[in-house]
């Protein structure tokens, strides 16, 4: 919920427009509340609509950009397997069974499992970080939206009572 100073602000912004808002604060959830404050002379309706469409538009951002982290999760193990595969070729490449090809069979042996390692130690990181930032943003567009249906009734009911003084 919104403090009373926050409600007095958003007041007096609306009274304003949405672009005073907007320009007063430049981040995700200010835009969702400039298109709702713009459009609050058609209605609670429409305004809740305008809410949602841009927080649609920002959200889909925000997913967009997190979703870099899973294909990293998804690829890294490959890249490690792959990394695997080219070891083990040299390690098993060309081997006489000699004292010499016993350390050329540890170095590949040496590569694969290092390549092994660092791609899962990369999945494993991205997908922690990941995880935590697809939290933050599911927290975050919860947090929006419920601030957004204040502040749709706190204007809808700014609006019903100088509707009644004007009556």
């Amino acid at each position: 919920m919104m403090s009373p100073d926050e409600e007095a602000l958003a007041a007096d912004l609306a009274e304003a427009g949405g672009s005073a808002w907007s320009r007063l604060y430049s981040n995700f959830s200010s835009q969702i509340i400039a298109s709702g404050i713009s459009a609050r002379k058609h209605g609670s309706q429409v305004m809740m609509e305008a809410m949602q469409s841009e927080g649609r538009r920002a959200a889909t951002t925000l997913w967009q950009r997190i979703s870099l982290l899973n294909d990293v999760t998804v690829v890294a193990p490959m890249f490690g397997l792959l990394g695997t595969v080219i070891g083990m070729f040299f390690a098993f490449y060309d081997s006489n069974r000699t004292t010499e090809s016993l350390t050329a069979i540890f170095d590949g042996l040496g590569i694969a499992i290092g390549t092994t390692v660092a791609g899962l130690i990369v999945a494993i990181l991205a997908m922690v970080f990941y995880t935590t930032l697809r939290f933050r943003v599911t927290t975050l567009l919860n947090a929006v939206e419920n601030e957004s249906l204040s502040l749709v009734s706190l204007i809808d009911t700014d609006l019903k009572t100088a509707k009644k003084k004007t009556s």
